[in-house]
């Protein structure tokens, strides 16, 4: 019950989580369905040096990515 005494918006690392994911991926078998599901309150930031990073590893993985 402590997390009612807490702030509504926290921090969440959603780079650490990309970069998570990213990792779980490239250690999957190709043939399985795999998916990265990112569902945020809109409130985290992703530092540019982060992003810099992200995007290269990205790119370096045959992906499709949806926005709504």
């Amino acid at each position: 019950m402590d997390a009612i005494d807490r702030p509504g918006l926290g921090y969440t690392n959603v780079g650490r989580g990309l970069a998570l994911a990213l990792d779980m991926l490239r250690s999957s078998d190709r043939d399985a369905a795999r998916v990265i599901l990112l569902i945020s309150d809109g409130a985290a930031v992703i530092d540019p040096q982060v992003q810099l990073k992200l995007r290269a590893a990205f790119a370096s993985v045959r992906f499709i990515a949806y926005s709504p």
